[in-house]
Order: structure tokens, then C-alpha cells, then sequence
């Protein structure tokens, strides 16, 4: 759990693609990796992940748009009116007063649409009352132009050399849906490409990035290739020490198969050091530059049993890194 802001206000942090929170008590409560706010009238333990739009947009009529990502949630072990109302994070443009749009939410019952109303909106989270739990998602009906708040996602090709990159750039609606479904294409492809974490949109015209002309974009690669140095074997440890008996889940993630592992237990009997020669063994397979902490958190990121406290010290020291 995040800190508490208030007297019942928490911010939830490491959420993962299918993350279980439990909320303590009464109050609000925000995902700030997906955005939800889930307002609660008793502890409880909530379920949720991103879903595609992909799947669900056909169950879209007429002049009705999708304004946000899809989510599934669901209570564990109690009923659904435990949550009295959850937001959820939307990404259209309310700039213009001349074109007023209504909120509405796509539920899914028993596989079966029903747009349901909300009760209030902001600039960025539509607000919906609690009636049972299913795939949900914000949307909007308008026979309007609909312009979304965008990002720009950057993948660049792994084992490319400096003076020869492969990138592929990706523009999108801010939406977590959306760039679920682009990280599911990238993975699909032959070649392996990881994500490049950019800086944040306001610095996007100070040099780093600069888009000439669709589909055209400019990249100087110097600005972009710095992930930081790759890890110690005293920051491997560090993170050997953390690993539970998740740890081969995350030597699979890390490309190395149950012969590696066989291999690497028949040779050191104590399981710290047999998880640190596991992480040592990833470092040696990749080329240099490419075994800092961000490669690590990034390859993974979707293992949904890894520790919270592997993760937060993988950011720690990209962080650390970055304000170097």
C-alpha cells in the first residue's frame, strides 16, 4: 500500500498487469500505475486488469466511442457492493465547450453490453456508482470528431549496435488498453525490442525527440540509448537475497531454460548463491549496456509472482541512475 493522503485517501502503487489490492477500510483509493480510484466501504480485497478494446469495441453501436482503457474488476470473497463507486481514467480531449459530450460506462453482463451513466466527469476520470462487477470501460456517444490525449511509445530492437538501430514508434491514445495492445504486437515479432522509457511529454521539444512529418520522426540516439550501467554482482545479490521461490519463474522470464537451472543447482548447494548465479549468467548473455537494472525490470515486469520489493529496488536504482 502507498501513502496515505488524508485521513482515508491511499495511493496503490506496483500494480501489476493482473493485480489483487487490498484496500484497508472505508475511503478512496488510486492505482497510480492504471489511474482507477475505487471508493470502499469496508476492507476488502479488489482484482482488476486491463483488457483490450480489441475484444470488447465491437459491442460498440451507432455513434457510441470508446474514451478510455477497459478494465475487468471483481471483489474476492464479498459482494460487489462493498465498492460504492470506482473512476475510471479517461483520454478525450474536453477543450473545446462548443462540443459537450455524456459519459457513459460499457458493462459487460454475462457477455451481453449494457451502457449504464455516470455520475460525474472530469478532465481526466469519468465516475461511476457500483452496480455488480464484470469488464467496464468508459465511453462516449458523439457523431463528432473525438481527439484524444496521445503518447508516443519508442522500441528499439535488442542486439542493434549504436551505429545501427532499429526503432519502431508508435503513436496512441493515452490508454492503457491501447498500449496493451501494442506491446502484445511488439512481442509477436521475430526480433526482440524493448521499450524505451522517453522522457515526459513536456521535454519532448527541448531535443530529444522531434516529429518532422507522419509517419516520419526524428530520433538522435545518443539521447535515447543511456539506460545506465549494467548491475554489479553486489546489486545482484542485493536482489538475489529478495528472491523467494519465485526465483526460477524469473530465470524462465530471463531466458534461460531448466537445463541453466539444473546446471546452476547441481553446482552451488546454497540457494542464495544459486540465485545470484542465475541473475550473474543473465548479465553474461547480454551485451554491454544491456544488463542495467531498467533491461532487467523490463524483461520481468509481467511476472505477476515477482516480489514488490524486487521491483521497488529496480526502480530505486534506475532512479539513481537517471539523477546521475
Amino acid at each position: 500500500m502507498g501513502k496515505m493522503r488524508g485521513n482515508s485517501d491511499y495511493a496503490v502503487k506496483n500494480a501489476k498487469p493482473s493485480s489483487r489490492v487490498q484496500l484497508e477500510g472505508e475511503g478512496t483509493y488510486e492505482c497510480s500505475v492504471t489511474g482507477l480510484v475505487f471508493e470502499a466501504s469496508e476492507r476488502v480485497l479488489v482484482r482488476y486488469s486491463v483488457l483490450s478494446w480489441s475484444k470488447y469495441g465491437a459491442f460498440l453501436r451507432d455513434s457510441w466511442k470508446f474514451a478510455g482503457p477497459i478494465f475487468n474488476v471483481d471483489t474476492v470473497n464479498k459482494d460487489a457492493s462493498v465498492l460504492k463507486s470506482i473512476q475510471f481514467p479517461h483520454s478525450v480531449c474536453l477543450y473545446d465547450p462548443d462540443n459537450e459530450m455524456t459519459f457513459s460506462v460499457l458493462h459487460l453482463k454475462d457477455n451481453r453490453p449494457v451502457i449504464e451513466p455516470t455520475v460525474d466527469h472530469s478532465g481526466s476520470h469519468v465516475k461511476w456508482n457500483v452496480t455488480s462487477l464484470s469488464p467496464l470501460g468508459p465511453i462516449i456517444k458523439t457523431s463528432q470528431p473525438v481527439e484524444h490525449h496521445g503518447v508516443v511509445l519508442v522500441y528499439k530492437q535488442l542486439g542493434s549496435d549504436d551505429n545501427n538501430c532499429s526503432f519502431h514508434i508508435y503513436l496512441a491514445t493515452n490508454s492503457s488498453s491501447d498500449i496493451k495492445d501494442i506491446c502484445k504486437q511488439v512481442r509477436g515479432y521475430k526480433n526482440r525490442y524493448f521499450r524505451i522509457e522517453k522522457p515526459p511529454t513536456c521535454k519532448l521539444d527541448e531535443g530529444t525527440y522531434r516529429l518532422l512529418s507522419e509517419p516520419e520522426g526524428d530520433i538522435k540516439p545518443q539521447a535515447v540509448m543511456t539506460h545506465g550501467q549494467d548491475m554489479s554482482e553486489k546489486q545482484l545479490l542485493q536482489l538475489a537475497k529478495r528472491l523467494g521461490k519465485e526465483w526460477k519463474q524469473v530465470a524462465i522470464y530471463l531466458d534461460l531454460n531448466s537445463r541453466d537451472l539444473d546446471d546452476i543447482q547441481a553446482a552451488e548447494k546454497d540457494v542464495t548463491m544459486q540465485k545470484l548465479k542465475m541473475l550473474v549468467e543473465w548479465k553474461s548473455r547480454r551485451m554491454s549496456g544491456e544488463a542495467t537494472p531498467y533491461h532487467l525490470l523490463k524483461s520481468v515486469e509481467e511476472l505477476d509472482d515477482l516480489p514488490n520489493e524486487v521491483r521497488q529496488i529496480l526502480q530505486d536504482l534506475i532512479n539513481n541512475q537517471v539523477a546521475k
